[in-house]
């Protein structure tokens, strides 16, 4: 069945590879769990080697992730024995192939490296070589090594003029990177979804006699949303981990009269996952029209009782008196929301 023809397209694929021994406390570890998260939130699914350290967490990451579900991250394991997969990869492949699984994983669409020693410079190399998008961050290991360079003079994509192993300091770049060049080496547009962020955000307390709530900015009406959400999480729950991997993702679709209205639905909503033990740690706002809002919200554990565990048991409702949600300039919206406690 050609692609055209399917009711869905395929997904997307983007490939990792990194150290199998990068240790937890590595910085570059914590980096590939945001780039695992930023990767599926972008609406990539993601291919490793499946095994420890870097391709650990990547598929940690994508459980993290908002967007994450069941069969988000592929494994393809050197050897023949499944348990050799690490415990947060989705669906796994022993080959039994030994060295030559690299070349199955350099035929993604596009290979990202964290690092890496002769396993990983094998892997961007063969990718290289096969016309893929190379990614290469900017770190110890064969990934900063290449970053920034061709691997050889070759020709690859004679539309491409700037073809190289583009150099990423983080995950917010890959992505950036994805977003441009991925059509030009898949043959096919990058996935695009509402940008997903993660909590806790700042805000300013408002106090008042018997109420108190709190007010936020945002570039856009949707940023604006979403960091009211995250910001009444921090409020109302206390600070949580926002890389640990999600309990619950809930999408909230409102309809009202304004965004002022929409914001106290949704907060309420909010509100009474807050109450069941949940503190929201990741939102994305596509807004449909001024009086019609779809948003996704990811829960986790909200954290033990501590001197920021915020006012959830004192809160009462999310009240319409005193909302605000609106435009101040071309690029800043302010909303305020109050509640009874």
């Amino acid at each position: 069945m050609a692609e055209a023809s399917r009711p869905h397209p395929r997904p997307a694929l983007v490939a990792v590879a990194g150290d199998n021994d990068c240790a937890s406390a590595d910085p570059r570890y914590r980096e590939a769990v945001r780039l695992g998260r930023a990767l599926v939130d972008a609406g990539y699914h993601v291919l490793t080697g499946g095994g420890g350290g870097i391709m650990e967490a990547v598929a940690y990451g994508a459980l993290a992730a908002l967007h994450g579900g069941p069969g988000t991250t592929l494994g393809i394991l050197p050897g023949g024995d499944p348990k050799d997969a690490n415990p947060y990869v989705d669906l796994v492949i022993p080959t039994g192939m030994g060295l030559a699984r690299n070349a199955i994983v350099a035929h993604a669409p596009a290979v990202i490296g964290v690092g890496g020693r002769a396993g990983t410079l094998s892997e961007l190399a063969l990718a290289w070589q096969l016309g893929r998008l190379v990614v290469g961050f900017r770190t110890d290991g064969w990934s900063g090594r290449l970053a920034g360079e061709p691997v050889d003079d070759r020709v690859r994509i004679p539309s491409a003029n700037d073809d190289r192993v583009f150099e990423a300091a983080d995950s917010d770049e890959v992505v950036r990177i994805l977003a441009r060049h991925y059509e030009t080496y898949a043959g096919r547009p990058p996935p695009r979804r509402p940008p997903v962020l993660y909590g806790p955000q700042p805000y300013e307390a408002l106090d008042h006699t018997a109420d108190a709530g709190i007010e936020v900015e945002g570039d856009t009406a949707e940023n604006c949303m979403a960091r009211l959400i995250l910001a009444f999480g921090a409020f109302a729950a206390g600070p949580a981990e926002s890389l640990a991997p999600l309990v619950e993702r809930r999408t909230v679709i409102c309809e009202g009269p304004d965004r002022a209205f929409l914001a106290v639905a949704v907060l309420s909503e909010v509100a009474d996952r807050i109450r069941s033990g949940r503190v929201p740690v990741a939102a994305a706002v596509e807004e449909l029209s001024e009086s019609a809002t779809c948003v996704r919200v990811g829960f986790v554990p909200r954290p033990e009782a501590s001197d920021e565990a915020g006012i959830a048991a004192e809160i009462k409702a999310v009240t319409h008196h005193g909302a605000r949600f609106e435009a101040v300039a071309p690029d800043r919206y302010v909303a305020r929301i109050v509640v009874d406690v």
